[in-house]
């Protein structure tokens, strides 16, 4: 009988194979000796929690990648295998672990990057690794946050961790993601310390931010005290930086994204390299939505939602 608990062994693979931690590195984290985090990676693999798959990624997915960067006239298309099992948590870290790895693909020393909320977001950053090679890297939020729920997904606590991994400068934006009124938003946009932030979205290098679901299964009816229920869910489909979009990519004209806090697409649009991430069955509605209205010119998604999107026809309007 094991004398590691499940959770246990889940912390010590995921430092091992997500964050590409070396058992050194981990042992120092955890407190434990190098010979015991050898043990427990090998435990991890022989009962199953981690499975090691030598895999040539079929023709078909290099296709599907390929026909959605001609159709939308995308940089790159990433397509993750769907695991086994249809769990968003499952989904999310893949779909994380590969935006992460296109981060590094994307990213000059330099640039000026732009963060989005989300569970998919945070483990893209838990991804990720110290890489000397990017210098002068400055993060700083494309919405506001909040503080009463979600905490570990709001967006300057992702990104505060990123710069903390990449050991680089970032900025923070001291305003609420939603507010109560548009006249509200205007007071806050004209605080120093916060139009100082929001002038930086000018000068984005890259974006980097998952496309949320259907609305009924979005964090934003949490975040705004159940206003969803004014939002028409025919012409809604999900959203992208905090608001609400229609099929083709358009911000709804509705109260709920007057009252948001976030880079206005006029500027989102101007950004080179804007990296869109989501996957799973509530996101197909948003992620075409966001291929019409040309908010992403990067997209990371799963095989299933891919090959959707090709069978659904149609092009970048």
């Amino acid at each position: 009988m094991s004398k590691f608990s499940i959770p246990q062994l889940i912390r010590v693979a995921e430092l091992y194979y997500y964050r590409k931690k070396s058992q050194k590195e981990i042992s120092i984290m955890l407190n434990i000796s190098p010979a015991t985090v050898s043990r427990m990676i090998q435990e991890a693999l022989d009962i199953g929690i981690v499975k090691v798959e030598i895999q040539e990624v079929t023709g078909d997915y290099k296709e599907i990648e390929k026909e959605i960067e001609k159709r939308y006239d995308l940089e790159k298309v990433v397509i993750i295998k769907n695991p086994r099992y249809k769990d968003d948590w499952h989904i999310k870290k893949l779909l994380g672990k590969a935006t992460g790895e296109l981060f590094y693909k994307v990213a000059e020393t330099g640039d000026r990057v732009g963060i989005g909320a989300g569970e998919t977001m945070l483990e893209m950053i838990s991804s990720l690794s110290y890489d000397s090679s990017l210098l002068g890297i400055h993060l700083l939020p494309l919405m506001g946050g909040w503080g009463f729920t979600l905490l570990h997904r709001e967006t300057n606590k992702l990104v505060i961790s990123m710069a903390s991994i990449l050991q680089c400068d970032y900025s923070l934006l001291l305003a609420p993601a939603f507010v109560s009124t548009p006249e509200v938003k205007d007071v806050f946009l004209k605080e120093d310390q916060i139009n100082q932030v929001v002038k930086l979205w000018e000068g984005l290098n890259m974006a980097v931010f998952s496309i949320g679901p259907e609305v009924e299964h979005s964090v934003y009816p949490t975040i705004a005290n159940g206003q969803n229920n004014m939002i028409d869910k025919e012409q809604a489909v999900g959203d992208v930086v905090g608001k609400i979009i229609d099929r083709e990519g358009n911000e709804l004209e509705i109260p709920y994204n007057k009252k948001i806090i976030s880079i206005p697409f006029t500027l989102l649009k101007k950004v080179p390299k804007r990296i869109g991430v989501g996957g799973g069955q509530y996101k197909y509605r948003s992620i075409k939505a966001a291929l019409n209205g040309g908010l992403i010119n990067y997209l990371v998604t799963d095989y299933n939602t891919g090959k959707s999107i090709l069978e659904d026809g149609g092009g970048k309007i």
